[in-house]
This record gives C-alpha cells, structure tokens and sequence, in this order.
C-alpha cells in the first residue's frame, strides 16, 4: 500500500516545493518537503518501499526545477542507504535520532545537488551556499520534521497493520 500512496503524495510535495515554498523562503532556503517525507517514511518501511519513494521523489523534485534529472533521485537514495545503516543498529528512532537524520540528509542533499550543478558547468559559490541555503533548509526541515513524522507514522501504522494469525 505504501508504494500507491507514494506517488500521490510526492507529486503533492514537489508540487508544493516548486511552486508555493519559494514564496516563504529564509535567505535562499526553503524546507525540502520531499526530502522530509522520504526520510520519515523509511525509518520503518522495508528498504525497497523506501527506495520507491525516493526515487519517485527525486524524479517529481527534479522535473519541477532546473537540476538534470536524476540528481535528486541520486541523494535520496543515498541518504536512505545511509538511514538504514543507522536504523539497522538503534532500537528505537528517538526525536534526537530523527534530528540527527534530518541534520545529515539535508546537508548530503545539498552536496551531492552542489556537485552535480558544478560538474555541469553551472557552479555556485560555496561560501553563499552555506550560510545562505544550507541553514536556513535546515532550520526548516527540523520544524517541520515533527509534524511530518506523526503524519507519516500514524499512516504507516494504518497501512501495515501485523496479520492475525489463526
């Protein structure tokens, strides 16, 4: 069920980040929703469901703005790699574990997004990136990352519900 609802909901988001978040931007940075909504819902899908929602995130986040296709796909992937990693050797996902994966996503997020603009000859200038971009997303995607893993949880504890055995 996980693998339906992600497609409606990641076109929803990415919609969201193109067109209406630019308007509430801090500096240059906006919360990355699509971003947000893979991560908490990989800490407790399988990986393969969360590798779905991220790749089909990524392409939705990559066709509504001017990265080549595939950028996004390639970070989402990679941060849920790294969530499993993580996942696999706590016990339960704590508010700080959660921070700490929102904290880390969105700064690899970014660096693999500032290494592919580079390598394709549009390059921005790190020393306005940081300050700029980097931490006002991240000031962002940590307010948001609370009400987003509710939401994201209460879902997946209604679509996943233990079969009864007999």
């Amino acid at each position: 069920m996980g693998y339906y609802l992600a497609i409606p909901i990641l076109i929803i988001a990415a919609a969201l980040e193109s067109s209406v978040l630019p308007y509430v931007r801090l500096y240059s940075g906006q919360p990355s929703i699509v971003l947000l909504l893979v991560l908490c819902w990989g800490l407790h899908a399988p990986l393969e469901e969360a590798l779905f929602w991220a790749f089909v995130g990524g392409i939705f986040q990559d066709l509504l703005s001017i990265t080549p296709l595939g950028t996004s796909t390639i970070a989402l992937v990679l941060v849920l790699f790294g969530v499993e990693v993580i996942r696999k050797q706590v016990y339960r996902v704590s508010i700080i574990t959660l921070m700490g994966m929102i904290l880390t996503g969105t700064v690899l997020h970014e660096i693999i997004v500032f290494i592919v603009l580079a390598l394709i000859g549009a390059p921005r200038d790190l020393a306005e990136v940081l300050p700029y971009v980097l931490m006002p997303e991240i000031f962002y995607n940590l307010i948001l990352m609370l009400p987003i893993y509710v939401i994201l949880r209460f879902i997946q504890r209604r679509i996943h519900k233990p079969e009864l055995s007999v």
